[in-house]
């Protein structure tokens, strides 16, 4: 009978149970009669040592960066602007509520729910954030967002916060960037038009014309 080194036992033994990467999907653009706004959802982020630690006292906050592009042929894509959306909670042990408040540009607001459920939804949910006026963009060009969410452990958490981390230790994840479709904005009519192309690629431009636009009109 063959011997199995000993190595190769102790690998098998300390390999860590997989965990569903964070990833962000639903990414989407749309524009009503004063803004262009942008919603997603973040999926197998808020996991249950997280939920633990936040039991515990331990604040957490996810970020999420925005960026708004106009689609440019054969060049690379322009930045047209920039920002970030910081979620945030905190469990309050003696209302045994949670504390969610959403900040960013021109953007404040503040939930307090006793359902975990929600909770989790609040935090991982991105929905008619404002990026825009669509008074600024223009009406021949094609635009796209895309957005990408990361966590930090001790991210600005002091004393003993940092120190409960060590008893109910949580990962730090960074997603990758996601796209929406493309969308024209017409601003003097009052409502978008979205193409029905996929998602594309973090890698490469937009190319090609319009295809099978969709315009939403506005009741």
């Amino acid at each position: 009978m063959r011997r199995i080194p000993l190595v190769v036992l102790c690998f098998g033994l300390m390999t860590p149970f997989a965990w569903a990467k964070p990833v962000l999907t639903q990414v989407t653009l749309h524009a009503d009669h004063e803004q262009v706004r942008v919603g997603g959802t973040l999926e197998n982020a808020f996991t249950d040592k997280m939920m633990e630690a936040l039991h515990s006292g331990v604040p957490l906050t996810f970020h999420y960066k925005i960026e708004l592009l106009r689609n440019v042929n054969f060049y690379p894509d322009e930045v047209i602007s920039q920002s970030q959306i910081t979620h945030t909670v905190q469990y309050d042990t003696l209302k045994k509520s949670y504390e969610f408040s959403s900040q960013g540009d021109n953007l404040e607001r503040k939930v307090a729910t006793k359902k975990s459920e929600l909770c989790r939804e609040l935090m991982m949910t991105l929905k008619d954030i404002p990026l825009s006026s669509v008074y600024l963009l223009d009406p021949d060009e094609r635009y796209y967002v895309r957005v990408k969410a990361e966590m930090v452990n001790d991210d600005g958490l002091w004393f003993p916060f940092n120190w409960l981390l060590f008893f109910v230790p949580i990962h730090d994840f960074e997603t990758s960037w996601t796209e929406s479709s493309l969308i024209q904005v017409e601003p003097n009519k009052g409502f978008p038009a979205e193409t029905t192309q996929p998602h594309r690629s973090p890698s490469g431009p937009h190319t090609g014309g319009l295809k099978n636009a969709v315009r939403a009109f506005s009741q």
